[in-house]
């Protein structure tokens, strides 16, 4: 991050109050791009370690965490919420995790999409899986032991809600939780 101020015009003067409020948006928008580069940064992380964890013959994707019309694709940094969102704010982001459960008597399988909500608390990052859990106190400088701590709970999460139908309800209803057959 730069500390180069902004420049000051006619209406921004260094002893004006207009430029102090300048001085403060510039700040939000540093901070904002650096939240918003750890937050993607852990969620590419935890995209590429979630096949590793859950098995060889793994897909996983990351998915937009609110387009209804999601196909099992790379969707890259369409995986997140502020990929579309305009002004980028400070605050959680939202990333979707598709995983391909295939079915036991045929070639077909299940596609599950969660989302997952990365914020920053502090200095620390906590994610929560779909409506579920929350992990947090992850360390910016987190190991590849945290990731596998992050894809246990994605795991756990979804073969969770296979056991409360009403659950996925609750979970597909806010948002949280999405299916495509294949």
């Amino acid at each position: 991050m730069s500390n180069i101020d902004p420049p000051q015009t006619p209406r921004t003067t260094s002893r004006s109050r207009l430029y102090e409020l300048s001085l403060s948006i510039n700040e939000y928008g540093k901070t904002s791009i650096a939240i918003k580069k750890i937050i993607h940064q852990i969620g590419d992380s935890i995209i590429s370690a979630l096949p590793g964890f859950l098995g060889d013959e793994a897909k996983v994707f990351g998915v937009p965490p609110h387009d209804s019309d999601w196909t099992p694709d790379d969707y890259r940094g369409a995986k997140f919420s502020t990929y579309r969102q305009g002004l980028l704010r400070v605050g959680p982001i939202q990333m979707g995790v598709a995983v391909a459960i295939p079915h036991l008597k045929n070639d077909g399988e299940l596609w599950v999409r969660v989302v997952l909500d990365l914020q920053m608390e502090g200095s620390d990052i906590s994610v929560q899986i779909g409506d579920g859990p929350i992990i947090s106190g992850i360390s910016q400088n987190y190991d590849q032991d945290t990731i596998e701590i992050i894809c246990q709970a994605i795991f756990d999460y979804l073969k969770s809600m296979f056991k409360d139908p009403v659950r996925i309800a609750t979970a597909e209803g806010s948002g949280k939780l999405g299916f495509r057959p294949t």
